[in-house]
């Protein structure tokens, strides 16, 4: 299998919006719809499951969204964690994320590292109500150029944590 480099990806993303006109809101929609086929043929239904999905303040985000709301549209229970305020999200992926806010999806936004704990018990107490299906890192997507830092880099920890204790499955957008 061939993949991409990130600037192959960003100029193939680019030549779909201008010189195909294919809005993005649809590449995001496609994007975040295959994923969750993908993820349905990797490791199963989604129905009566639950699948944490942590949303980064970009495209890549913005797919996440999606992916949450296939996962709801097929009976999984979706839990969004933020690691921005949704309101602060822009273009293709506020429009997911108010469309994900009318649905009435759980969510929980990290505004600093010590949320994190609040996460976790959420995670594992919709984890007890459904068993888990997958964990969907959704935070940075072929643009990222700068060191982890704060809170983004505490999340990161913590999804590798979560994935090490096998707790979950681990599905990445890249």
């Amino acid at each position: 299998m061939k993949l991409a480099t990130p600037e192959q990806m960003q100029a193939l993303d680019r030549a779909a919006i201008e010189d195909f006109g294919i809005p993005g809101l649809v590449l995001m929609e496609n994007a975040g719809r295959a994923v969750v086929e993908r993820m349905e043929a990797a490791f199963g239904p989604v129905a009566d499951r639950s699948v944490c999905v942590f949303v980064g303040t970009g495209s890549n985000g913005g797919d996440g969204l999606v992916i949450a709301r296939h996962v709801a549209q097929r009976g999984g229970a979706p839990l969004l964690v933020f690691l921005t305020e949704p309101d602060q999200l822009r273009g293709d992926a506020a429009v997911n994320a108010a469309i994900c806010a009318k649905l009435g999806l759980h969510s929980y936004v990290i505004r600093q590292e010590a949320d994190l704990r609040e996460a976790e018990e959420r995670i594992r107490r919709l984890h007890f109500d459904r068993p888990a299906h997958s964990l969907v890192d959704a935070l940075f997507g072929t643009g990222l150029r700068r060191p982890l830092e704060g809170r983004f880099a505490a999340a990161v920890r913590f999804i590798n944590e979560l994935a090490g204790q096998s707790m979950i499955l681990l599905f990445c957008l890249l």
